[in-house]
């Protein structure tokens, strides 16, 4: 796994041994932020169940002013770290160990896109879209981007957002909310 492009472009990430994360694939990360284009830049990026970093790290390489990284175990945490340190973008960088949707509250900050790519057995969306709403961590004109596998479809809302756009690639699905 590697950073496609940006300051970072190139660099190698590590990944943990096993399956207890399971890294956005290269080809839908560049498809993403294809999607994305320039709005990237100078912004503030979401990462949540973040794993390995990857998106959030590929946001910052493309020119996103800030980005935080939430998880919920420390090794993940400490994955995350190592692999903004080898992109030398971790002065750009915090990560926030907490349980989502449950504790988003401690998060903190406005942001213009909001990442999520949640396990496979993760089925509770609407609750996630509200932590998000409550917690004040999307800005007004922002985005919230889902990553899930190609079986779970979303009707027009997602509580207060609207439907934006979906891509399919292989097994997986984003959905983007605005």
């Amino acid at each position: 796994m590697r950073i496609i492009a940006g300051t970072a472009r190139g660099t190698r990430l590590e990944s943990p041994a096993g399956t207890s994360v399971r890294p956005t694939l290269d080809r839908v990360r560049e498809s993403l932020f294809n999607i994305l284009g320039d709005s990237v830049q100078d912004i503030a990026f979401l990462d949540l169940f973040a794993g390995t970093g990857a998106v959030g790290i590929e946001a910052l390489s493309r020119g996103a002013e800030r980005a935080v990284f939430v998880e919920h175990t420390v090794a993940h945490l400490e994955l995350i770290q190592r692999n903004l340190t080898k992109a030398k973008l971790s002065d750009y960088a915090r990560t926030v160990r907490c349980t989502v949707p449950q504790q988003l509250g401690v998060v903190g900050g406005s942001y213009e896109i909001v990442y999520a790519d949640p396990p496979r057995s993760f089925v509770d969306y609407q609750t996630l879209s509200t932590s998000i709403h409550e917690a004040g961590l999307l800005a007004e004109s922002g985005r919230f981007i889902i990553e899930t596998p190609t079986g779970v479809q979303f009707d027009n809302d997602l509580g207060d957002l609207h439907l934006q756009d979906t891509r399919v690639y292989g097994d997986t699905r984003l959905t983007i909310f605005s």
